[in-house]
């Protein structure tokens, strides 16, 4: 879907695509498909000069989302199902300036890959829950990383986090596995102060090293 007219201020869809499994969209000005039905659909890019809304996606497995203009900025709703889905739920933003924001990620029994690193602006995440594990990239992150009400949540797998170099402030949840699982925290040489919540896990790394802002676990 290619959307986008200088003489309308906003795009709305209401998409009713119960089946479709891949869906690539490029907009031009702002983007919303709050009133769309997307349960299936595991592929989903974003090309986004403005404001883009999406919907729930219980099903999703790779979410890729762009935009290099200032005003670039996307908003999700939940992504993927905490208590039926098996396979992994990704998620890869790059640009945004305007921000990132994302309701809860889920990826069931699989794992979640979230990479953000290459995002300009401020990106907010809600809980992220996979039972085989999860990565949470932002290095060099260009704006504020902020989950701190929320958590990292796995039972079968570990989960790894590397904020190094990230420019803004990292506020972190709980990061929490069963036990078994270990933990792994790379703040060396960011910006702002890093926080999170209660760390559980068998082996915790952290590296605050050249961390300015200082790291409070």
């Amino acid at each position: 879907i290619t959307a986008g007219s200088t003489a309308t201020a906003k795009d709305t869809l209401d998409l009713d695509a119960a089946k479709l499994n891949t869906l690539n969209i490029t907009a031009k000005q702002d983007f919303d498909l709050t009133g769309s039905t997307l349960t299936k659909v595991q592929n989903m890019t974003v090309d986004t000069t403005k404001a883009f809304t999406g919907v729930a996606l219980a099903d999703a497995a790779n979410v890729t989302v762009s935009g290099t203009a200032s005003t670039a900025k996307a908003t999700f709703a939940a992504l993927g199902t905490a208590t039926t889905q098996t396979h992994a739920t990704n998620l890869t933003a790059t640009g945004l300036k305007a921000g990132l924001t994302t309701g809860a990620i889920n990826a069931g029994t699989s794992s979640s890959t979230i990479n953000v690193s290459g995002v300009t602006g401020n990106v907010t995440l809600a809980a992220i829950t996979a039972d085989a594990g999860i990565t949470l990239t932002a290095t060099n992150l260009g704006g504020n990383l902020a989950n701190g009400a929320a958590a990292l949540t796995t039972t079968t797998g570990k989960i790894d986090v590397d904020v190094s170099n990230a420019k803004g402030t990292v506020a972190l949840g709980a990061l929490t596995t069963n036990g078994s699982g270990d933990v792994t925290l790379n703040a060396s040489s960011t910006v702002g102060a890093v926080t999170t919540g209660v760390i559980t896990g068998n082996n915790v790394t952290i590296n605050g090293q050249g961390a300015l802002g200082g790291v409070v676990v």
